[in-house]
């Protein structure tokens, strides 16, 4: 298995935005932490989907969404949760790239996103948590120098690190 990836239509990703007020980078951020989810059983999609509820700092969000393969999440819909739940366009994405853009302003989800309907409690029956993969705990020695500064840099300075090291190791795959 490689690193976890993520996919979207960019024509469908800017109408969920347009008509959600929710961007597919903040749907993908909810994957960094642990996730309700559960079978998307509503109706034929003609694949397998999910519907997962996540968090984003101190937002809920519901993200549907299908496995293409074993490491590549296709972002279907995004919507803010609501209260009680709490081709050619195509792109592609890891988790450290998602940070990455989110930190550079690409984010466009507006704060003023409508909810998304009730979810129904034949969900919360058949939904499981999720937890992230991929990550491990270090004990690791740096430069206070550097640590200030990430931490200066606000919320986040350990995701930032991680995609500092993330960007590294990727140039250095790509030039290998």
């Amino acid at each position: 298995m490689g690193e976890l990836q993520w996919e979207w239509d960019e024509d469908k990703a800017a109408l969920n935005l347009a008509k959600h007020g929710v961007s597919f980078l903040t749907a993908a951020a909810i994957f960094a932490n642990a996730i309700i989810e559960r079978v998307d059983d509503r109706e034929d999609y003609g694949e397998l989907r999910f519907i997962a509820l996540g968090r984003v700092e101190t937002e809920n969000y519901r993200v549907a969404y299908t496995w293409r393969g074993d490491d590549v999440v296709r972002i279907i819909t995004a919507q803010k949760a609501s209260k009680n739940e709490r081709k050619s366009t195509t792109v592609r994405y890891s988790l450290s790239e998602i940070e990455a853009r989110s930190a550079r302003g690409e984010d466009r989800t507006r704060l003023d996103a409508p909810e998304a309907e009730p979810l129904t409690e034949d969900f919360w029956k058949h939904a499981r948590v999720v937890m992230p993969r991929g990550k491990t705990s270090v004990h690791l020695r740096l430069d206070a120098d550097i640590v200030d500064w990430f931490k200066a840099q606000g919320r986040g300075h350990l995701t930032r690190m991680n995609a500092v090291l993330r960007a590294y190791v990727d140039a250095h795959r790509r030039s290998a």
